[in-house]
């Protein structure tokens, strides 16, 4: 994110303190729909109890109802955002997550399960874009690379701690159910978990919809028009040109989202079958594992960055490529584990490694991006993040259920880990040709 691409400072923009305020309620606010995206994986085991759902519905759920949805929304909220304003559809946004996540808790079927879940997707579909595009009315120049830097390492951290307050609301309803009021009370453990984690959306609605945002300009908006004419580039040609660049870098990416994707979402119930962990107990040590692994994934990959010679232009590749290998031997353990916290622990090996390799796709896609195609080239690591999202709970789901013992999910964990890691590396291992060519075209159009 350099600073060289950011607009004048605003003079309308917040003054510092208001604006880290302002960044400081965005990242509560997506820590607060993690938590209620979450909350659905660490109840399975009760849910999939009481409404007699296979292994493959808890698949869908997880993958067609939240991934594929939230992809098809996320455009059509950005173009609402830009156009009727970015708090007014953040709000909207917070409004149909979180009745959506209350409206899981009343429901009695698979398909009632699956349409709230398309409403948390869509609900959640413009969260992260629409903050991104807030972040420049909200600081002015100098703190805007900080900004985004500190709120790309909050979605990363939100999703370990989505887990922990996930697991930490059921641990206190099982110790205070009694003292619930009725209408809670009256309701079966897991919809009640569910109800709670919604209830905090109207302070949330009310701190976004009060958030100090200065006035973005006009100038972005008018120049969108013509900067791709302008930079003698248009998109379909340019990707055409550079398919295969495009095909190693986005299959490698596509690769390695199988086995972060199928670890959050089937760990908890992982840990119930082979070790019969409750919910509350797995969402702490599993949100505990999670939170180390993001840390390290986060600030590793600009640590190895900073020691590592050779070609810059192939370094990150590279290193990516490491991260892959030292990947290979947690996920082949997982099987044999022999204690939830060793699960976790290894889990925690095997995910810190991807994440520092996803830590360093933005850089690599903005390298091998034109000017004036950049932020639709990002787009399309969204689009195929979600399309891997699907798939791989539908995977670990149908493969489990092909298997018999209480190890099936950890075989299928393990199997959806090897499978995406040979992907990534077959990917990234083409890639350094083509992608050196396509960033040498790229630097070469910035020069004229």
């Amino acid at each position: 994110m350099s600073g060289a691409d950011l607009p004048e400072e605003d003079a309308a923009a917040p003054t510092p303190i208001r604006a880290w305020y302002a960044l400081a309620i965005l990242i509560l606010t997506t820590i607060f729909a993690f938590v209620d995206r979450q909350i659905l994986n660490l109840v399975f085991p009760s849910l999939q109890q009481s409404l007699q759902l296979s292994d493959l519905q808890l698949g869908a759920l997880q993958g067609l109802g939240m991934a594929i949805f939230a992809s098809a929304a996320s455009y059509p909220m950005g173009w609402l955002a830009d156009r009727y304003g970015r708090r007014l559809i953040l709000v909207a946004g917070i409004i149909i997550w979180s009745l959506s996540t209350a409206a899981c808790a009343y429901q009695t079927s698979f398909m009632g399960l699956f349409i709230a879940t398309i409403g948390i997707a869509v609900g959640e579909a413009g969260l992260m874009p629409i903050i991104f595009a807030m972040i420049p009315d909200i600081f002015r120049t100098r703190h805007r690379s900080t900004a985004n830097f500190i709120y790309f390492a909050a979605t990363i951290l939100g999703g370990a701690v989505g887990v922990m307050l996930g697991g930490g609301a059921i641990g206190w309803l099982t110790a205070n159910a009694s003292a619930l009021p009725a209408p809670l009370a009256s309701l079966e453990a897991w919809r009640a978990a569910i109800l709670i984690v919604a209830l905090p959306a109207p302070i949330f609605i009310l701190l976004v919809a009060t958030l100090p945002v200065g006035q973005s300009t006009a100038r972005a908006k008018e120049a969108t028009g013509t900067a791709e004419a302008s930079a003698g580039v248009t998109m379909l040609p340019f990707i055409r040109a550079h398919r295969t660049t495009f095909a190693c870098i986005f299959g490698g990416i596509f690769g390695y989202c199988l086995p972060l994707s199928a670890a959050y979402g089937w760990l908890p119930l992982a840990a119930f079958r082979a070790f019969g962990l409750p919910p509350e107990t797995a969402g702490v040590q599993m949100g505990t594992a999670m939170a180390v692994a993001s840390v390290v994934g986060v600030t590793l990959p600009g640590v190895t960055l900073k020691f590592m010679g050779g070609d810059p232009v192939q370094r990150p590749l590279r290193i990516a490529k490491a991260f892959l290998l030292f990947a290979i031997v947690p996920s082949l353990l997982l099987p044999f584990v022999t204690s939830s916290w060793a699960m976790f622990v290894t889990a925690a090996c095997q995910l810190t490694m991807l994440i520092g390799v996803a830590a360093l796709m933005p850089g690599i896609v903005q390298d091998l991006s034109p000017d004036a195609l950049r932020s639709r080239i990002l787009s399309f690591v969204g689009i195929v993040l979600a399309i891997g999202h699907a798939a791989s709970p539908l995977f670990v789901g149908a493969l489990s259920g092909l298997l018999t013992g209480d190890r099936g999910v950890l075989i299928s964990l393990s199997s959806a880990g090897m499978l995406g890691i040979a992907i990534s590396l077959l990917c990234f291992g083409l890639a350094p040709k083509p992608l050196a060519r396509t960033i040498a075209e790229v630097r070469h159009r910035a020069a004229e």
